[in-house]
């Protein structure tokens, strides 16, 4: 069963799905789109079961999306003596966020059937191309990610690219490449799961707010999730290369875990801020003394959302 296509269009036009042009003097500026890449990765492996291991189902379902929205974006590449391969560019991306999906899916897809083949023994030379194919696709969804995404999009494209690629070197056995790319995986997600978590907090005294705590808590537990996916995997490069070196393997497992340099906080905040901003914004009214109280302006919203996490201890955990 196929499930339902997720709804992208914050900053497209209703009709065409094209950017709104913004600039002020004229230029074709565009709104940068916010894709959530990852609660998509995440909700449609739940809705294969890739846990248990269903990556043939998987990678059909990916293919089967893929020619939706190739057919839906007018970039179908045709069959037999009409094939015509339509390249995607930054420039025709900025018309609809979905051109980002089709990355991120073309990227998954490549996975999936990397993950099939490792399953075959008489195909399992082809498994390091399928994989490079995956991480070059992940690396090209980081690129038009920093072009076009807001700053919460392309640190996930950024993390996304990283684990691929680290999944690629991990299985031709480059293993301190691998390692490093890991671990800068590892460190975009440490960074961003320092958003605030807020779901858990259902005793407050505050006014409940449910959009609040989907956009914060569903995306910190997101990213704690990864974090936890990733420590076998950190784990066994550092153990393998301190045996390789004829090393102690215990000094290589506990080693500190990176932490987030100045440029990667940078972002993190910009996105929080942005996130804030958002929310914010989704707050029409509150409820006071049993009157229904109209919030009109962007400061007020943004103070009930800072109010909020101020009395919810260890909501930015």
């Amino acid at each position: 069963m196929e499930t339902e296509d997720f709804k992208l269009a914050p900053a497209m036009d209703a009709d065409e799905g094209a950017a709104k042009v913004i600039g002020d003097d004229g230029a074709a500026e565009f709104e940068r789109f916010d894709v959530p890449l990852l609660e998509m990765v995440r909700s449609e492996h739940l809705s294969n079961d890739i846990k248990n291991g269903s990556y043939v189902r998987y990678h059909r379902h990916c293919s089967n999306k893929l020619r939706r929205l190739r057919k839906n974006l007018k970039l179908a590449h045709g069959r037999g003596k009409t094939f015509q391969k339509k390249p995607l560019t930054v420039e025709l991306a900025q018309k609809d966020s979905r051109h980002l999906v089709l990355l991120l899916f073309s990227a998954e897809r490549a996975w999936s059937n990397a993950m099939v083949i490792k399953e075959d023994r008489r195909r399992r030379r082809y498994v390091g191309r399928r994989f490079m194919k995956a991480a070059k696709l992940a690396e090209r969804l980081a690129e038009f990610s920093r072009e076009l995404g807001e700053d919460k999009t392309t640190l996930e494209a950024d993390a996304y690219s990283s684990w691929m690629s680290a999944i690629s070197l991990l299985e031709r056995e480059r293993l301190e490449e691998s390692l490093e790319n890991f671990k800068k995986a590892q460190l975009l997600f440490e960074g961003m799961k320092s958003f605030p978590s807020v779901g858990q907090y259902s005793n407050s005294p505050l006014p409940s707010y449910p959009g609040l705590a989907t956009a914060f808590g569903a995306q910190s537990t997101l990213y704690r999730e990864r974090l936890e996916e990733l420590e076998p995997s950190i784990a066994f490069c550092r153990y393998s290369i301190a045996r390789q070196k004829g090393e102690d393997p215990t000094s290589m497992m506990n080693a500190a875990s990176p932490r987030v340099d100045n440029l990667v906080a940078a972002k993190i905040d910009a996105a929080l801020s942005e996130s804030r901003k958002v929310q914010a914004e989704s707050f029409g009214s509150v409820d006071w003394c049993g009157r229904n109280i109209p919030i009109r302006t962007e400061k007020v919203s943004t103070g009930q959302v800072r109010c909020f996490l101020a009395q919810c201890p260890g909501a930015d955990q």
